[in-house]
């Protein structure tokens, strides 16, 4: 069985997305990234149009630990939660997790590196160790941050599918 997971890097403007195919907890393979706009009827049409799998979304963690402390942090929040409430309109239960977050709380870029205070050099990193160099090629932070992301949710989310699917 393989788990499809669309992940979720909302901006104010632009939302980058991760399609990646888990057929087993190690077993990934990135299937297509891309950035669309936040506000458009695209990014609406895909999270509608998905069937099955798993749907992540990258939150904020809160005000203090964002680099934004100006309006496009509003801004992203407001896109986090149309992207939380379209999902939930689509019948899935949206995985949401923070890039980073103060206190030790839990958040996707120490998953995936096991740094605390990741950045998007650790990141890259990361994914490269799994993916290749050549399949990072010509895809921005933005891409890589949600492909981070869908990695996370399925390695966190593996097992519990296929508890539900073996049902």
């Amino acid at each position: 069985m393989i788990l499809i997971v669309e992940a979720y890097d909302p901006g104010p403007e632009k939302t980058a997305f991760a399609v990646l195919a888990a057929g087993a907890r190690d077993a990934l393979e990135l299937v297509d990234t891309g950035v669309l706009p936040s506000w458009g009827s695209e990014l609406q049409g895909r999270i509608l149009g998905k069937e099955g799998g798993l749907i992540a979304i990258e939150g904020v963690a809160n005000y203090l630990a964002s680099k934004a402390r100006a309006s496009t942090l509003f801004k992203t929040c407001e896109v986090v939660g149309r992207l939380k409430a379209l999902a939930e309109v689509a019948g899935f239960e949206p995985y949401v997790l923070p890039a980073n977050a103060p206190f030790g709380k839990p958040h996707w870029r120490y998953n995936l590196t096991g740094r605390e205070g990741a950045g998007d050099a650790a990141v890259k990193t990361a994914l490269k160790l799994l993916f290749g160099k050549a399949a990072l090629v010509g895809r921005t932070n933005h891409e890589l941050d949600a492909l981070g992301l869908a990695v996370v949710a399925a390695r966190v989310n593996w097992r519990k599918f296929h508890a539900i699917e073996k049902r």
